[in-house]
């Protein structure tokens, strides 16, 4: 029993790790980097980061639905304390994120970053849970296959 908590506890802390370099690495390290250019292109690739960061972290670190949310929720509080004077346009006013920085747009961007997280986080781990589940069953029958 005590193994078993300490286990979830690694595991809960190896999630939050994970969320929070990759924070650390869209809020702190790339855009003082000269890669970063604030373009439409910067943005993009965040976003299919964060859109494929669920991926790996169902498959890689195993994690399940609360841990993922409380990841995105940490990723989400960071991202509120320090976004780095509006990287990647958010907070900012305006269709392309051009405009003047609010901390309204702030709250709102990461309300629906949250929400568009989850989301995404159950459909694709709905999908991985459905491939281990055939994939399980296919082995089931491949053994009875050479079993008999």
């Amino acid at each position: 029993m005590v193994k078993d908590k300490k286990t979830k506890v690694v595991k809960f802390l190896k999630i939050m790790t994970a969320y929070f370099v990759l924070y650390l690495f869209h809020f702190v390290i790339f855009p003082h980097t000269p890669f970063y250019s604030d373009s439409i292109y910067d943005r993009v690739t965040r976003i299919l980061m964060c859109l494929l960061f669920p991926l790996v972290d169902i498959i890689k670190l195993k994690s399940n639905v609360l841990f993922g949310t409380v990841g995105i929720c940490l990723y989400n509080l960071c991202t509120y304390i320090y976004n780095a004077n509006a990287a990647y346009g958010i907070g900012r006013a305006g269709f392309f994120m051009t405009g003047d920085f609010k901390e309204e747009y702030l709250l709102s961007y990461l309300q629906v970053t949250l929400i568009i997280y989850v989301i995404d986080y159950y459909i694709i781990y709905t999908i991985v849970f459905i491939i281990r589940k055939i994939r399980e069953y296919l082995k089931k029958k491949e053994e009875e296959r050479w079993n008999s």
